[in-house]
């Protein structure tokens, strides 16, 4: 029952009128009041901080959404302030560049993966055999799309959490693997080995899987066809907003943004009892 009327709900989004074709800048809004609150590893206090900041940020999507580009004030175009970046030409000088709570357009081919592709890319490696495709200069996303429906180029494709790919991170950036994108912080092995290889691990909007997929312009399959949902594919994404969560050298946004917050709240004394 509860799948059907997931299903519902999805094929009703397509008798609405079409969503605005800003629906970047509305997620980049989510992304820029998130990533400055991002606290999972503080207390629930910081965490009820962060949820009021993730509602806020959707409360003014909505107005984004209701307000011509033209009535906005060139403060509140979030895509201004973010950095275009051409997946298809990117170099791991490019991605060096990059520094923690930087926001990001990825626009070009990226591969996906999630546990199961990742674990079958240990075993064939183990087993000394030829994998379905070459990570080498390739940015991959942590996602297991859902299926489309009608006129869709793929279903709902939300960020998987990254910490499930942390123990394949060395053998993973060893095959020239640029940069990765997924949702969550990630351990400290993980961090460590994005560091020392000068890599960069990239956090994308979680809890909007549908305006998510809009970025998708194409989508295929390219190795393990029989994982369904977790195959490796190949999307072909346009302005897909993302901010640098670990830089290239270990600059962590999930340790470093609740100290900035921590402070900025103790000096205006925004939990002072009124």
């Amino acid at each position: 029952m509860k799948l059907g009327f997931v299903l519902r709900a999805r094929s009703a989004l397509f008798t609405m009128p079409e969503l605005p074709s800003r629906f970047s800048n509305a997620l980049l809004l989510i992304q820029k009041s998130m990533q400055e609150v991002y606290v999972h590893t503080l207390t629930r206090t910081w965490q009820a901080i962060a949820v009021a900041a993730a509602i806020g940020a959707f409360v003014a999507t909505a107005g984004l959404a209701q307000n011509p580009p033209a009535a906005q004030p060139q403060g509140q175009q979030p895509a201004a302030a973010a950095k275009k970046v051409n997946l298809d030409t990117l170099k791991a000088e490019q991605v060096q560049s990059w520094q923690q709570g930087d926001r990001l357009l990825l626009s070009g081919k990226m591969l996906t993966g999630r546990d199961a592709a990742h674990k079958r890319i240990k075993d064939m490696l183990a087993k000394g055999e030829p994998l379905p495709v070459d990570f080498k200069g390739r940015v991959i996303y942590y996602v297991g799309p859902v299926d489309p429906v009608r006129d869709e180029v793929v279903g709902p494709a939300g960020p998987t959490t990254a910490t499930r790919m942390d123990s394949f991170m060395d053998m993973m950036l060893d095959l020239g693997l640029l940069a990765c994108v997924g949702k969550a912080e990630r351990g400290p092995g993980a961090t460590a080995s994005i560091a020392k290889h000068k890599s960069a691990y990239l956090m994308a909007v979680g809890g909007a899987a549908y305006l998510v997929s809009r970025a998708i312009k194409a989508s295929r399959v390219v190795g393990f066809e029989d994982l369904g949902m977790e195959a490796i594919y190949e999307f072909t994404v346009e302005d897909m907003p993302v901010t640098v969560a670990v830089d290239a050298e270990g600059q962590n946004v999930h340790q470093l943004a609740p100290l900035v917050w921590r402070d900025k709240i103790a000096k205006e004394g925004l939990l002072a009892a009124s």
